[in-house]
C-alpha cells in the first residue's frame, strides 16, 4: 500500500512541533486566567464586573490587566492555533485520499460530544461546542487561494467592530431608540410610598427568596436580575444538585445565543490561523519571518493601544453608557481582534529561543490540552461548587483570578511526568479513540 492511499493517522508524540505546544499552554493560562470570574461568581458579575464600587487598587488593578491583556485575546489566540492545526490536518487527510468533509464531520462530531459534555456536567463556559460549529469555516474555505482565505479572516474579524460602532452611531443620533431596549431599574417603583410601610412590611410574613426555576420566572429570564443572582448564588453554593444543573444548563443556552456575534471573530482567528499554514509560518526562513514580522508588528501598534485605551476608558464603569464607555468598548473589541496577532509570533519565537524545563513543561500542557483545558474547569468546580469546597460568590475578584494561574502551575508538574510515561493525556488518548479507533491509539 502506498502513502497515498495509506489510513488517515493522528499526529505521533515524536512528529510534534514543541513551539506549538508551548503556545498552546501559554494560552490555556489565559484563557484560565479569564474564566476564573466565570467559574466563581454569577454569570453577569463575570460578564460586567462591578468595577465602580471596588475599592481596592489591588482588585483594579487585577481587572485592568485581565481585561487589557488577557480578556479575549488568549481565547483568540487558541481559535488561531485551533484553525492552524485544522488546515494542516485536512492537509494530511488529503494527502493520504481522504475526504476533507469525512474527517472533519468525525473529528468535529467528537469534538462536539466532549464540548456537550463538559457544559452540561462541568461548567457552562465551555468552547468545544461552539468550535466543532464554527471551524466549519476552515474546512469549507479550504480549498480557496489563499488571498481569498486572508480576505474572509479580515471580514470576519471586522463584524464585531462594525456592530458594536453602528449601535454607538445610533445611540448618538437617535438616544430615544435605544432607551427603548434598556431594561427597567431593578427594585425601581412608581408607586408613592406609603406612611407606616415599613411596620407593616416588619409585621408582614416572611417570603422566602424564590429559588431555581421560580427564580428565573420572578426574574423574567434576566440574569442580571437580583433574584436570578442570588438564586444562582445559593445554587451553587449548596445546591440542590437540580438547581445547579439549571443554570448551568440555561446559562449555556444564553451562551449559545450569544456566539453567532462572538463566532465570527473566533471564525476569523480560525482563518487567521489556517492562513498562516497556507502561507507555511512556521517555517524557518526569510519568508516565515516576515508574515511573523508583519503580524507582531499589527498587534503591537494596533491592538495593543487599543486594548490598553479601551480598558481604560472602561474603568470608571464596564456598564457605561456615555459616549466615552461605548468607545472604550469599541477599542477594546479592536483590540481584541489584533493584539493576539502579537501574542502568536512572541509566544512561537519564545518557544523556539528558550530550552530546558520550562519550555518542555509548558509544551506538554500543549499536548495534553484538551485534558488540561477540562481538567481546569472540573478542579475549579470543586473549590466554587457546594459538591466541593463551595466558595462561590465568596472570593474577592484578586483571589478568583489567582486560582486558575494555581490550577495552571498543578498542570505544569503534572503532564510531563504523565507523558515521560504514556504516549497521550487521557482525554487526549479517548479523543483519538473515538475518532481513529485502534489506528489513534497505538
Amino acid at each position: 500500500m502506498t502513502d497515498a492511499c495509506a489510513p488517515m493517522q493522528p499526529t505521533r508524540p515524536g512528529e510534534r512541533d514543541q513551539s506549538l505546544d508551548f503556545v498552546r499552554g501559554i494560552a490555556l493560562l489565559g484563557i484560565g486566567v479569564v474564566n476564573g470570574a466565570f467559574f466563581f461568581t454569577p454569570f453577569m458579575h463575570a460578564v460586567h464586573p462591578p468595577v465602580a464600587e471596588w475599592d481596592s487598587w489591588l482588585t483594579r488593578a487585577t481587572w485592568f490587566v485581565n481585561c487589557a491583556l488577557f480578556q479575549g485575546k488568549f481565547i483568540a489566540l487558541f481559535s488561531l492555533l485551533f484553525g492552524l492545526g485544522l488546515a494542516m490536518q485536512l492537509d494530511r487527510a488529503s494527502a493520504t485520499g481522504t475526504k476533507r468533509w469525512r474527517f472533519a464531520m468525525r473529528r468535529l462530531l467528537v469534538l462536539a460530544g466532549f464540548g456537550l459534555a463538559h457544559a452540561m456536567l462541568i461548567w457552562y463556559g465551555d468552547i468545544l461546542f461552539a468550535y466543532s460549529l464554527t471551524a466549519w469555516i476552515v474546512v469549507f474555505t479550504s480549498r480557496l487561494p489563499d488571498r481569498w482565505v486572508g480576505r474572509l479572516a479580515v471580514l470576519a474579524l471586522c463584524v464585531m467592530p462594525t456592530c458594536l460602532g453602528t449601535a454607538v452611531a445610533v445611540q448618538a443620533v437617535f438616544p430615544e431608540v435605544m432607551a427603548a431596549f434598556q431594561p427597567p431599574v431593578a427594585g425601581a417603583s412608581e408607586e408613592p410610598a406609603v406612611e407606616g410601610s415599613a411596620e407593616a412590611s416588619a409585621e408582614a410574613e416572611v417570603v422566602p427568596a424564590p429559588r431555581g426555576w421560580d427564580a428565573m420566572v420572578a426574574a423574567m429570564g434576566d440574569p442580571n436580575n437580583p433574584a436570578w443572582i442570588e438564586a444562582e448564588t445559593v445554587a451553587m453554593q449548596a445546591g440542590p444538585p437540580v438547581d445547579r444543573q439549571l443554570f448551568r444548563s440555561v446559562h449555556w443556552a444564553y451562551a449559545l445565543l450569544l456566539w453567532p456575534m462572538w463566532g465570527f471573530h473566533s471564525a476569523g482567528m480560525m482563518l487567521v490561523g489556517a492562513w498562516l499554514w497556507r502561507k507555511r509560518a512556521m517555517a524557518f526562513g526569510p519568508a516565515a519571518a516576515a508574515v511573523l514580522r508583519r503580524l507582531r508588528t499589527i498587534g503591537l501598534l494596533v491592538g495593543l493601544p487599543c486594548s490598553l485605551i479601551g480598558t481604560a476608558l472602561l474603568l470608571g464603569d464596564p456598564m457605561a453608557e456615555e459616549q466615552l464607555g461605548a468607545l472604550g468598548s469599541l477599542l477594546f473589541i479592536a483590540g481584541m481582534s489584533t493584539l493576539p496577532l502579537a501574542y502568536f509570533p512572541i509566544l512561537l519565537g519564545m518557544g523556539r529561543a528558550l530550552r530546558g524545563w520550562f519550555v518542555q513543561h509548558v509544551a506538554a500542557i500543549g499536548r495534553m490540552c484538551l485534558t488540561a483545558y477540562i481538567g481546569t474547569s472540573l478542579l475549579a468546580a470543586f473549590i466554587a461548587e457546594g459538591w466541593g469546597l463551595g466558595y462561590f460568590g465568596r472570593l474577592s475578584y484578586t483571589a478568583i483570578t489567582l486560582i486558575p494561574v494555581a490550577i495552571w502551575v498543578f498542570w505544569l508538574f503534572a503532564c510531563q511526568p504523565w507523558l515521560a510515561r504514556h504516549p497521550f493525556g487521557p482525554l487526549e488518548w479517548l479523543w483519538r479513540r473515538l475518532e481513529y479507533g485502534g489506528n489513534g491509539t497505538e
